[in-house]
């Protein structure tokens, strides 16, 4: 007795001074709204095991098998949390604290899923389980009870006294003296299954399956197994369905069990979802090797997290026309892949494909929890340490705004409008972010808006950082989220009077290093993975004229080389087309130097018609077919003139063998006044250094 009695005070104690939220588990199968944070405990982590072998790490699930000190309940995590398990973050016993959570039904068995959490008190420093927790009866959904509601949505009960709960006192991570117990060796999903003892007090393991009933309902109850057509949820095979008892196919969407995004995955295929349309691109065209077709997408997002939906061809038309910005849908029977993060931004793991199976129900009832659209910016600071070609979404304040210019794209030869705009955020840093069409045209950066892009491409550019606004990008100024409001405040009082540095390289700023050509090879510039850019002030010695001409294919979008057949007709592979005629274009090779040494620099069509005076590359075919000497005086005028060349140097591999190659990227004559100042700047930092 006087053990028991010793042993029954340190597991309370124990519970105490971990501080849980005691019934929290069971409040929440019930449909009650809590205090957030709720403090729980980790009794046992599992790694759910997918009968299919192409399953992406990404895409892995975890069941933890949580305790509030009175009951203790499987839930689900959701897969943006995983890293935490990875990390080793989230381990056996350790104490949490659970800010957002969502409940789902699931073949009649209600499931909590945890979509954010944070560490109070590492496993480590616990080392057993807190209290006398039982199992929770697991909550049969009856046959037309309402669905499961979300966070901050009135659940659909009988109304009862409000139940009350304390908010939690969350200590601080780490610091946190050892506790009663054996310290544990589990470490991230490894652990044994099923739960461990409470602190000096043995207990019966229960298996998570089987329902324990409270001590007071065990006397004359025969235990029943729970139903096992949870087991969709986590990766086995649904249970045979009987006729006549399913009766939601036929029903509408809006009287089916919501599921949340985040507890979506390949392996279920009876769900619902209710999701606001936060993104809808026009319906986009491609064309490749495998043929042509047409895609549509949108966001869609629900108070637990945010998915992609896409239609491919006659699909992409039906839906184009269904769905509309801002309103709200239920959507069933759509297919889960896992999601190719270089085209999306969207914090999910998995993507939705549309089909022409898909229901979409448009949603009459007001549902003001839904959000409007959701965010997960990148600080600028930490863009610089991200792959190239990454999508991120990313908010700054409009420093300034270059004017419009017009280029002409590579892949399609259309002329296309285009601004540099130059944001900064609280970082100190600021980036180049390149806006498109009509987006380049109707943007203004008078008074300094925030600006705020949801899926951004991150682009290198003459050595730097660049963003870049995509046709799937979102673009929203002064944006009503507290990020805007705070980081305006912060730039109106601060940031405007601050220097900030530059990730980006800007077209003809002096970012990029000045060289004499010596000094090139001295640095070993182009011989590692990534090209290095310089500039550079040099004289046109030499150019080769044979071979800077080819004849190309003829049409806008297409610059590859063609043959010709014997017949008067060209042919060019790329297009698999045969035409009458070609264009011609320039590719020139063209020897500089200045007073340290020299270079051969490759030159396409615009560098070289600058340095051949204007000369375009049909004029240049046609005085070449016409008249041989006005050919070679144009080349005879263009030697012993001095131009500014910025360079890119990289290492390229011809026929097995590696070779530093000199690209001209843009040359433009001598500005007298900018090339005194920079002069008088060399010498005012070599009189510097001389006088160390």
């Amino acid at each position: 007795g006087g053990r028991f009695s010793r042993v029954c005070k340190i597991a309370t104690d124990t519970m105490a001074e971990n501080n849980l939220t005691t019934g929290a588990l069971k409040a929440i199968l019930e449909g009650e709204n809590l205090p957030k944070p709720i403090m729980l405990q980790i009794m046992n982590i599992k790694k759910i095991q997918s009968e299919q072998k192409s399953e992406q790490k990404n895409a892995e699930r975890y069941r933890l098998q949580m305790s509030d000190g009175m009951y203790f309940q499987p839930c689900m995590l959701a897969t943006q949390m995983n890293e935490k398990i990875s990390s080793n973050e989230l381990d056996r016993f350790c104490i949490v604290a659970v800010d957002k959570w969502t409940c789902s039904t699931i073949h009649e068995r209600k499931i909590i899923i945890i979509i954010s959490l944070s560490v109070v008190k590492p496993g480590s420093a616990v080392g057993c389980i807190t209290g006398h927790p039982t199992q929770l009866d697991l909550v049969k959904v009856e046959e037309n009870s309402a669905p499961a509601p979300f966070p901050n949505q009135p659940p659909t009960v009988t109304p009862q006294a409000p139940r009350s709960f304390s908010k939690p006192d969350v200590k601080p991570f780490g610091g946190q003296p050892a506790l009663l117990g054996q310290q544990s060796s589990y470490k991230g999903a490894q652990a044994p299954s099923g739960p461990a003892p409470p602190c000096g007090l043995p207990m019966q393991p229960v298996p998570i399956g089987a329902a324990a009933k409270p001590p007071s309902a065990l006397a004359g109850s025969t235990a029943r197994p729970p139903p096992t057509g949870g087991g969709a949820f986590y990766g086995n095979a649904p249970p045979p369905s009987r006729p006549g008892l399913n009766t939601t196919i036929s029903s509408p969407l809006s009287q089916r069990n919501i599921f949340p995004i985040a507890s979506l995955t390949p392996y279920q295929d009876r769900w619902t979802i209710r999701a606001r349309v936060t993104s809808k691109p026009s319906t986009r065209t491609w064309n490749n090797s495998r043929g042509e077709g047409r895609v549509f997408n949108v966001d869609l997002v629900d108070e637990s997290g945010e998915i992609r939906a896409c239609g491919f061809n006659e699909v992409a038309d039906k839906f184009q026309s269904i769905f509309e910005m801002n309103k709200v849908y239920y959507i069933s029977k759509g297919k889960l892949k896992p999601a190719n993060k270089k085209f999306s931004s969207i914090k999910n793991d998995y993507e939705m494909t549309l089909n022409q199976d898909t229901v979409v129900e448009e949603c009459h009832e007001a549902v003001p929890s839904l959000p409007t659209m959701s965010f997960n910016f990148t600080p600028i600071a930490e863009i610089e340490a991200l792959p190239i070609d990454s999508i991120i979404d990313m908010i700054g304040v409009c420093r300034s705004a270059a004017e419009v210019q017009t280029v002409t794209t590579k892949s399609t030869n259309k002329k296309l409008s285009k601004r540099d705009v130059m944001l900064q955020d609280k970082s100190g840093k600021t980036v180049v972010c390149t806006f498109w069409g009509a987006d380049a045209e109707g943007f203004s950066g008078d008074n300094n808006p925030v600006v705020a892009i949801k899926g951004c491409k991150l682009q290198e550019f003459n050595g730097g950082r660049t963003m870049s606004v995509l046709f799937s990008s979102i673009v929203s100024l002064n944006p009503d989220i507290p990020e805007s409001h705070e980081l305006k405040g912060w730039f109106d009082n601060v940031g405007k009077h601050q220097e900030a540095s530059s990730i980006s390289e800007m077209k003809g700023g002096m970012q990029t290093p000045f060289l004499n050509l010596v000094q090139t090879k001295e640095l070993d510039l182009g011989t590692k993975e990534k090209p290095d850019y310089f500039c550079c002030k040099a004289t046109v010695c030499n150019i080769r004229k044979d071979n800077c001409l080819y004849k190309a294919c003829p049409t806008p979008e297409c610059n590859k080389k063609t043959t010709d057949d014997g017949m008067g007709n060209y042919r060019c592979e790329k297009c698999n087309k045969n035409f009458p005629d070609f264009k011609y274009r320039m590719i020139l090779s063209v020897h500089v130097m200045d007073y340290s040494g020299s270079i051969w620099l490759s030159c396409f069509q615009d560098t070289a018609s600058q340095i051949l005076g204007g000369k375009s590359s049909q004029e240049l075919g046609e005085l070449k077919e016409q008249d041989e000497a006005a050919f070679d005086q144009v080349f005879q005028s263009a030697y012993f003139k001095k131009y500014i060349f910025k360079v890119r140097a990289k290492m390229d591999t011809f026929n097995d063998e590696k070779r530093l190659k000199f690209y001209c990227m843009n040359v433009s004559p001598i500005n007298c006044a900018q090339e005194t100042r920079r002069c008088v700047e060399d010498i005012r930092q070599l009189m510097a250094r001389t006088s160390l």
